[in-house]
C-alpha cells in the first residue's frame, strides 16, 4: 500500500483514504467527530486531516463500546424506519388508487365490450 501523503486536503481524498464516499465522510465528522480540521479564515467547505489521527480515530471507533455512538446508530435506525413506514403508506395507497382506476377501466372495457356484441348481433325473431 502507497504511504499516504502527510496532510490530506479534501474530502475527496479524505473519503478515499478511509475507503468510504465523501458524503460518508462527512457525516462521520458530524455524527462521530471524524478529526478534521478547518484551516483559519478558511472557507467553509476547507478541510485538512491527518492520516495517523484518521487511523487512531477508526481503531478507536472500532473498539468502541460507548454508548454515545450506540445511542447515535439506534437514533439513526429509528428515524430510517419511520421515513420507511411513511414510504410504504403513500405506496399502499398509490397501490389502492391504482387499483381502483384499474378496475374502473376494465369495467368500462367490459360494458364497451357487451354493447358492441349487442349490436353486431341480429335482434332475436329478425329472420
Amino acid at each position: 500500500m502507497p504511504t499516504p501523503p502527510p496532510v490530506l486536503g479534501s474530502w475527496k481524498e479524505i473519503a478515499r483514504f478511509l475507503g468510504k464516499g465523501v458524503r460518508t465522510a462527512q457525516r462521520w465528522e458530524h455524527e462521530l467527530k471524524l478529526p478534521v480540521h478547518r484551516p483559519s479564515k478558511a472557507r467553509r467547505g476547507v478541510v485538512i486531516a491527518f492520516p495517523r489521527e484518521l487511523e487512531d480515530w477508526a481503531k478507536h471507533q472500532a473498539s468502541s463500546d460507548s454508548p454515545e455512538l450506540r445511542h447515535e446508530q439506534v437514533r439513526r435506525m429509528n428515524a430510517s424506519s419511520a421515513l420507511l413506514i411513511q414510504r410504504t403508506q403513500v405506496l399502499r395507497k398509490n397501490l389502492e388508487r391504482v387499483h381502483a382506476e384499474c378496475l374502473k377501466a376494465w369495467t368500462s372495457a367490459q360494458r364497451v365490450r357487451k354493447d358492441v356484441s349487442d349490436r353486431s348481433q341480429p335482434p332475436s325473431g329478425a329472420e
